[in-house]
């Protein structure tokens, strides 16, 4: 069976956050289901491709 995937983020929310000298910093903040798809792939990835670059990895 042949399966084919594509991901697409959807755009990120943009909060303005106020800097003491008066400037501001933006900040952004994805949606739920793209943290999650992130949070899925950076475990599986560093479970299966990190013992391949770090002789210490845990």
């Amino acid at each position: 069976m042949s399966q084919e995937a594509s991901y697409f983020p959807k755009p990120v929310k943009v909060i303005a956050i106020p800097k003491k000298n008066g400037g501001t910093r933006t900040f952004g903040v994805p949606s739920v289901k793209d943290r999650v798809a992130h949070i899925v792939t950076k475990l599986y990835f560093e479970k299966t491709v990190g013992k391949l670059f770090y002789d210490d990895f845990y």
